[in-house]
Parts: C-alpha cells; sequence; structure tokens
C-alpha cells in the first residue's frame, strides 16, 4: 500500500462507526495528518492524539469500528515511517489494546468466511498481524526497538487470550 491522499479522503469512511462528534472528515484528515507528520516530534505527537481522537473516545476507554479500517494505514506508516512516527503509532496501538473496548458489538460485513466476530476479536487478530512489522522495528537500533519489543510481548498475550477464548 502507498499513501495516495485522494484515495484516503474518497473512502466511505461514514460506513463505519465513529465517535459522534467526528465530521464526514476528521479520519481522513487524521490519517493524512499522521502521514505528513513523518520524523518531526512535535507533528507527530500532535497527529498521533488527532488520530486517536479521530478513532475512539479515550475519556470514555472505548474505540470504533472505523479503527479496523484506520489500520492497514497505521502498518503502512509502521513500514515507511521515521522513527518518531513509528515511536508514537507503537504507542497509539498499545493505548487501544489495553484498557479501551469496542463501541458496537457486530460489523459482519468486515468479516469474511461468513463468520460474525466481535470488533474487539477482529481488532486483536489485525494486532497480532502486524507482528512482522514490529518484529522490524525491534530488530533496528532505533531509539523506539524497545517500545517494539514490549509491544510484541503484549502481541505474545493477545495469542494467548484468543486461544483460550477459542477465537483463533
Amino acid at each position: 500500500m502507498t499513501f495516495n491522499e485522494e484515495q484516503i479522503r474518497t473512502l466511505p469512511w461514514h460506513k463505519y462507526g465513529q465517535p459522534e462528534f467526528n465530521h464526514r472528515t476528521t479520519v481522513p484528515d487524521a490519517i493524512v495528518a499522521m502521514w505528513q507528520a513523518d520524523d518531526n516530534p512535535q507533528a507527530c505527537a500532535e497527529a498521533c492524539k488527532e488520530l486517536l481522537n479521530a478513532v475512539a473516545n479515550e475519556h470514555s476507554g472505548i474505540y470504533y469500528p472505523v479503527l479496523i479500517e484506520v489500520l492497514p494505514y497505521i502498518e503502512e506508516m509502521l513500514l515507511t515511517g521515521g522513527a518518531w512516527q513509528k515511536h508514537v503509532l507503537i504507542g497509539l496501538l498499545h493505548d487501544l489494546s489495553t484498557g479501551l473496548e469496542c463501541e458496537g458489538l457486530y460489523e459482519p460485513d468486515l468479516f469474511s468466511e461468513g463468520k460474525i466476530h466481535t470488533i474487539d476479536e477482529v481488532f486483536k487478530r489485525k494486532l497480532l498481524e502486524l507482528r512482522p512489522r514490529m518484529e522490524e522495528i525491534a530488530a533496528t537500533d532505533e531509539f523506539n526497538a524497545e517500545n517494539a519489543k514490549y509491544f510484541i510481548e503484549q502481541l505474545d498475550d493477545i495469542t494467548l487470550e484468543l486461544s483460550e477464548n477459542n477465537m483463533e
């Protein structure tokens, strides 16, 4: 996947549950801001907060189904972004996967194989798909390598949780 701002802005983001205070352009604006922040620490921090607010209500402890559709862009930024961009995105994924729950129980049109899963199950499965990216970051000498190693441990916990709940 390569960054294509026009494509991001024309996707039907409204189809996916998201915070009620979002506007039509909130999600694509947040993705673009994060992408453009690249390796500027201040811009990365601000864009990450904007992205978090576009997909979650941290004060209420919930994230929304739109997050599932944002994850491929986060993965691409983890692959091609600067060190600061990766750093804040790893933190964002950690925050979203620990302590936040999904608003909305089911979105069957998001899934294959005709199975209906909770958004939380799908989110955790998608997080596990990020493991190769985290391993690549962990193997570098970038300052965020330790964060990636910690997140890999968190992915191990998610794998265990899914297998214990027969979700895998």
